[in-house]
């Protein structure tokens, strides 16, 4: 027996344990408070953002704020419904002006209020996204890291990952991952792949680079209030339509409807939110797909009126800037939604571009980028043979919750809904068997041996 064996032999013991352990300390209500907290510990780093910067300094807050604190009257309050927002620009987004009209009222000048309250939209907003995958099915682990993901793109925490410190984790990772496939027979070089060390690593080093996304501006920018007043209540609509799921009540229907209803009023990327929610019904089985399929119609149904509203109160012509960001689009926007559900194709775009450029490979960034596209590939192609139908369904939900970007805005401040199924894309990179509980543990399926050898260091 070699020395490696002997060191690797105590390893799938240790990791069992360990599992069990987390598995019992997250059990039952102690658990699920527990689980709240650490979500909460996670949101902390981003409170910087809500540095006292004065409000006169956001190129939009002066408007918006000045518009709302004319009237903060009932009816004043009520006009929003059937007006533009404050700045004029055909939006329309009556709960958001209603709630800066509440900040006003609070806050007055103190700019850093308002961010808290950002902040606190922001935190609730991780803490829904874990009663949503929970309500799915998923392990208290996989929710926690996933809600995790989303809080620390919040906090401007990412570490800027160099060509250098890319090609120092991503080269050695790679040959694992070849000596792993090498060394296997013929007939399981794929499963050997799979649960190769190699792969966690490159895994890893995707999502630190790539899937990482910062959403920063959503905290610091009070504007922003509407991608985060409408990702809140997009995702406690979702909360509730999986309680509806699981026990069939009218009651947690009737609340995703009314919480859909108050998205559609926050932002305009909440049309999407019916198709979005139907794509997770590709990874549940059984009459929880059912049951998700009517919620999504009776969502659907919400649509006409809210298009016939919003058609009186600001009319249908696009914005100007909606206008600019179509004719400043060169891939179109089939190609952008596909860039960016799947952000592997976004790199390997520029890796042919600098092939193109400079017909070199010793520059520094095309090597790099040229790593993090391996990378991707093989941490998604893990993913898809470990859990392909909670994979695609997450693939489809965050490329439909991005369709309206592609003409309203493509900066990254405003895609935070479809964060709400790339945190828990990014969470199944690094745990693919953990995103393979999707659909709850009454649907899955058993779970064999075999599964489980492939599942290898995924813990």
């Amino acid at each position: 027996m070699s020395v490696g064996e002997v060191i690797r032999r105590p390893v799938p013991v240790i990791r069992r344990a360990w599992q069990a352990h987390l598995q019992g300390l997250l059990a039952g209500r102690r658990g699920a408070a527990l689980c709240m907290g650490i979500i909460v510990l996670l949101n902390l780093p981003g409170l910087h953002r809500a540095s006292d910067i004065p409000l006169k300094f956001g190129p939009d807050t002066p408007i918006i704020l000045r518009e709302v604190s004319a009237d903060t009257s009932l009816p004043g309050l009520l006009r929003w419904f059937t007006t533009d927002w404050p700045l004029g620009n055909r939006l329309y987004r009556p709960l958001v002006t209603i709630s800066f009209a509440a900040d006003v009222t609070v806050f007055g000048d103190w700019a850093r209020g308002y961010r808290l309250m950002n902040w606190l939209l922001a935190t609730l907003t991780a803490m829904g996204l874990f009663a949503w995958l929970a309500g799915l099915g998923l392990p208290r682990p996989a929710g926690v890291l996933a809600a995790g993901l989303f809080s620390l793109q919040q906090a401007s925490f990412r570490p800027a990952v160099g060509g250098w410190l890319v090609l120092a984790v991503g080269v050695p990772g790679m040959v694992l991952v070849l000596r792993d496939v090498l060394r296997a027979p013929g007939g399981r070089r794929a499963k050997a792949a799979v649960s190769s060390p190699g792969t966690l690593v490159l895994a890893a080093l995707y999502v630190t680079a790539v899937e990482w996304t910062p959403l920063t501006s959503v905290v610091s920018w009070i504007a922003t209030r509407t991608a985060l007043l409408g990702g809140l209540l997009s995702v406690y609509a979702l909360v509730a339509v999986a309680a509806y799921c699981r026990s069939g009540r009218a009651w947690p229907l009737v609340t995703g409807l009314v919480l859909a209803a108050g998205a559609l009023c926050s932002y305009e990327q909440s049309v999407m939110l019916p198709l979005g929610a139907a794509a997770v019904g590709l990874a549940l089985r059984g009459k929880a797909r059912a049951r998700l399929l009517v919620a999504c119609a009776l969502m659907a149904a919400l649509l006409p009126g809210y298009l016939a509203l919003r058609q009186h109160a600001v009319g249908g012509e696009l914005s100007d800037y909606a206008i600019m960001q179509m004719k400043s689009g060169h891939s179109g926007p089939g190609l952008e939604m596909a860039k960016y559900a799947l952000a592997p194709l976004y790199f390997a775009r520029l890796t042919a571009v600098r092939v193109q450029d400079i017909w070199t490979v010793c520059d520094l960034q095309f090597l790099a980028t040229s790593m993090l596209v391996a990378a991707g590939l093989v941490a998604y192609w893990r993913l898809l043979v470990v859990a392909p139908r909670p994979a695609v369904a997450l693939l489809a939900m965050k490329a439909l919750l991005f369709a309206p970007m592609c003409v309203l805005h493509l900066l990254d401040h405003y895609c935070y809904l479809p964060e709400l199924a790339g945190a828990p894309l990014a969470m199944g990179l690094l745990w693919p068997r953990g995103l393979s509980a999707l659909g709850g543990p009454e649907e899955a399926e058993p779970e064999s041996a075999t599964d489980a050898a492939t599942d290898g260091g995924d813990c």
